[in-house]
């Protein structure tokens, strides 16, 4: 059996003010997640199915019945999508075993969290399936966004023997960034959230921006640090007076 919730579709408004930090409404964990922590804000407006849970019977593991239980899932999809679904995604504990299962289903990896769960003691992989047009542009955005942004996360040392991803490291700057960092700086997108354009921020004119320094090497004792955040935001803010 599968379970599936119904996200996104949400209105511009609500979409913007869910990026900038200002609301969490309930549900839609992917679909808000992927707008907040990963600067991707179709993900709120699209329409999508979020697989919650899948289940086999014990005696019947291993047979690839779950497999076809989620090709058959898809299938009904993109044959009725009545109403219109965009993508499927899921989201689930980090572990290989998994990220196969998932990439044999033919989703793609377009999140990790940047922090290990509490609850299951490993980082969150979110994961799409395109279904309509629309899906299938924004689960490639969303794809080409995460492999530019992988080899700078601070986690990615820690699971590269384990991803299927050799990315460059890209620096240069890009409107999603420039974006990204006046949220951290004007709104209340958190740390995690721009930490990516931040570091190209710095290692594009370090001279200019020591506070950075060190940045991803700091990154999980000063999540939380109220006082050291509140400065840092002030400081980006007052470079952009001038730097834009």
């Amino acid at each position: 059996g599968i379970w599936a919730v119904p996200e996104g579709g949400l209105e511009p408004e609500l979409t913007e003010a869910i990026w900038r930090g200002e609301r969490r409404p309930q549900g839609n964990l992917v679909a808000q997640y992927l707008c907040f922590q990963g600067n991707l804000l179709e993900a709120c407006q699209l329409r999508s199915v979020r697989i919650s849970r899948i289940a086999v019977q014990p005696e019947l593991q291993q047979q690839g019945i779950g497999k076809r239980l989620i090709s058959d899932f898809i299938l009904q999809k993109i044959q009725q999508n009545r109403p219109l679904v965009d993508y499927v995604s899921v989201s689930f504990g980090l572990t290989e075993h998994l990220l196969h299962f998932w990439q044999q289903c033919g989703f793609q990896l377009v999140q990790i969290t940047p922090t290990k769960e509490a609850s299951s003691g490993y980082h969150s992989a979110m994961m799409l399936y395109p279904i309509s047009a629309k899906g299938q542009q924004f689960v490639q955005q969303a794809t080409d966004q995460f492999e530019r942004d992988l080899a700078l996360q601070p986690f990615y040392t820690e699971l590269q023997n384990m991803l299927p991803i050799r990315p460059l490291v890209q620096l240069q700057m890009d409107e999603q960034d420039w974006r990204n960092i006046e949220g951290f700086a004007l709104a209340q997108r958190s740390l995690a959230a721009s930490y990516v354009s931040l570091t190209r921020l710095y290692r594009q004119d370090p001279r200019n921006h020591g506070v950075l320094a060190n940045l991803w090497q700091q990154f999980e004792s000063i999540q939380g640090k109220k006082e050291w955040l509140d400065n840092l935001r002030s400081l980006v803010s007052s470079y952009l007076r001038y730097a834009r």
